[in-house]
């Protein structure tokens, strides 16, 4: 009761967390983190916070694009991020189960670590277009 009331005064507010969501935290439109599940205290003046569900497994939002250029840091600790190069495939497996793949040159898919495990299996596209034996399950 007591640290509740030290840290209203202190303008803090708490923020709670689903084991199955991750909140991206923006103070004064910056980026300072992205909470994990459990109880979290953050200064809340100037707080924009935007959820995130893991079940859809894929990060979207509107700043996304945002994140990666102003703290990759995060994107690093909390987002598998996954490109084709220009002559590859890429199937991406979730648990051991297809989850989707990425078919065209510089294509991109950002996707939740947590919601994982993730396998990414990559391969070059030949002339006779035949699947690797890696790639097939």
């Amino acid at each position: 009761m007591i640290m509740t009331l030290m840290n209203v005064i202190r303008g803090r507010t708490r923020i709670t967390v689903k084991e199955t969501e991750r909140v991206l935290v923006l103070n004064r439109g910056r980026f300072t983190d992205i909470l994990g599940p459990g109880e979290h205290w953050i200064a809340a003046r100037g707080l924009e916070l935007e959820r995130h569900d893991l079940s859809t497994q894929q990060v979207g939002g509107a700043y996304l694009d945002a994140l990666r250029r102003a703290r990759p840091d995060l994107v690093e600790a909390h987002m598998t991020d996954v490109r084709t190069g220009e002559d590859e495939v890429t199937l991406i497996f979730r648990d051991e189960t297809y989850w989707g793949a990425l078919r065209t040159p510089k294509q991109r898919a950002t996707l939740w670590t947590d919601a994982g495990p993730w396998e990414i299996v990559r391969f070059a596209v030949t002339e006779d277009l035949t699947v690797p034996a890696e790639a097939r399950r």
